[in-house]
């Protein structure tokens, strides 16, 4: 056989390989029932409630439950209660939290005490730290380095932030005597601080969000505010998210990027917009209703790029939960992850009625009344 033959050969497997990969994802895309057979005895998309690893949840109405990398955690009792990804305990911790506030990235979980100014720090399933600072804990964050910033009131100031090192040690504070804050937000690096600076002595609320140099804020903190962004009067900050050194930042009438100084708005808020969640990593998401096909479409937004996702649901959407790389769309009877490409990762049919959906980066809880079943995500 010829060389010449052998490459007509070659080329037109390739091609014929090519065509049925292009035909299979089709007919993936557009044939339901196809696409289910697939997701359910290939893929393994397709999950049922009680064939799951689970975790029996006592005293439901007295528990609080986290869900952090590959951990859950129940609080009760001012104990919280650490299991494995396959339901198995593997520690327990004295914690004095009565109304907690949480927040959690990759192995780290933040704990605070809504009440009070105990703030604990978990890594796995060992408290690295715990602090009793002067105030209310009012909101708490975390990165990936493991830096904690705090927003505190009930001092002589409106609002103070905090933050503290990995070690639990204070590294700055920042003072409000006029404003309030809502929310903050730290640098993956770790280098910028960023918090909502709200006024509401006037007559329309003035929101802004500042964000600040660490470095300056240890050795010259009266240069440590290196940026300012403004917005119109009246309109409401919810929340700010960093992605890199960029700002993801939600407010009520749309969803905007914070960088360098300046302000780029990536979707406006209309009155067909039912949710819209920025806690992912280089993303921004928000649901649609689709009146054109009937359906409801989950828009995902690169903040790196000008590439938009989309994802159709059928069913009317009850909640969406977002972290890191993974949308959970929970529609009552079901429970859809989807990533940021856009694609279905897992559909889980549960048996009983959820109360919460809680995400880690690599796990998901699904907390009923009586029992949390694990999902590995």
């Amino acid at each position: 056989m010829s060389k010449k033959v052998k490459k007509v050969i070659i080329i037109s497997i390739i091609s014929v390989l090519v065509i049925g990969l292009i035909l299979l994802v089709s007919f993936y895309r557009g044939n339901v029932g196809f696409r289910y057979w697939i997701n359910k005895n290939i893929l393994k998309k397709e999950l049922v409630g009680n064939e799951l690893p689970y975790i029996d949840l006592e005293d439901k109405d007295k528990s609080s439950v986290f869900a952090y990398g590959k951990h859950i955690a129940i609080l009760n009792n001012n104990v919280l209660t650490i299991y494995n990804d396959s339901g198995k305990k593997t520690s327990t911790l004295d914690v004095a939290v009565s109304e907690p506030l949480s927040k959690n990235k990759g192995e780290y979980l933040v704990l605070a005490d809504n009440k009070n100014g105990n703030i604990y720090l978990i890594h796995g399933d060992t408290l690295q730290w715990n602090q009793t600072i002067n105030g209310i804990v009012e909101q708490i964050t975390i990165n990936k380095q493991g830096m904690v910033a705090a927003v505190v009131t009930g001092t002589t100031y409106k609002s103070v932030i905090e933050l503290f090192e990995p070690n639990g040690e204070e590294s700055f504070k920042t003072y409000l005597s006029t404003t309030y804050s809502t929310d903050v937000t730290i640098s993956a690096d770790g280098n910028l601080l960023s918090f909502t600076d709200i006024d509401t002595s006037g007559t329309a609320i003035i929101s802004k969000v500042k964000t600040i140099s660490v470095e300056k804020a240890k050795s010259t903190p009266e240069e440590a505010v290196i940026h300012t962004y403004s917005f119109d009067s009246g309109k409401m900050l919810v929340n700010i998210k960093y992605s890199g050194n960029s700002l993801a930042c939600l407010m009520d009438d749309g969803a905007y990027l914070l960088k360098d100084g300046n302000t780029t708005k990536i979707f406006e808020i209309t009155d067909s917009i039912s949710f819209a969640e920025i806690d992912f990593d280089d993303y921004v998401c928000n649901i649609d209703e689709n009146t054109k096909e009937g359906k409801y479409v989950l828009n995902i937004y690169n903040l790196n790029s000008s590439n938009q996702g989309t994802y159709f649901i059928d069913e009317t959407i009850k909640k969406i939960n977002g972290n890191g790389h993974i949308c959970a769309i929970n529609l009552g009877n079901q429970v859809e992850f989807v990533n940021m490409s856009g694609w279905l990762v897992k559909r889980f049919t549960p048996k009983q009625n959820i109360k919460e959906i809680l995400l880690g980066d690599q796990i998901c809880a699904i907390v009923y009344k009586d029992r949390i079943e694990i999902l590995k995500i």
